[in-house]
């Protein structure tokens, strides 16, 4: 059987010298915490150019042929892309 602790609380006057030491007990909190993680980001950094390293870049390119524009507005109905009515017209390259 497992048996968790129990914390009990009870209010605290805060006098001056209660106040200046959680302060100084939070400060010194703060300064272990960046000196901990100080070094995360430098790892973190030297993990990524290793993978860089290790895997090949790939690019990925897509082509279609695209020969009809269909308006669904409503009956359905085919749109040549030539058409002003196309909404793809001003993606077509001049002179094609």
């Amino acid at each position: 059987m497992y048996f968790r602790p129990v914390r009990n609380t009870r209010r605290v006057t805060p006098t001056p010298s209660r106040v200046a030491r959680f302060r100084r007990r939070l400060k010194d909190g703060a300064g272990a915490f960046a000196n901990a993680t100080a070094g995360v980001a430098d790892h973190g950094a030297v993990r990524h150019l290793r993978i860089d390293d290790v895997i090949e870049s790939t690019e990925l390119r897509a082509f279609y042929d695209l020969r009809t524009e269909h308006d669904f507005r409503d009956e359905p109905r085919a749109v040549d892309l030539a058409s002003a009515a196309s909404l793809l017209a001003g993606l077509r390259a001049s002179g094609s």
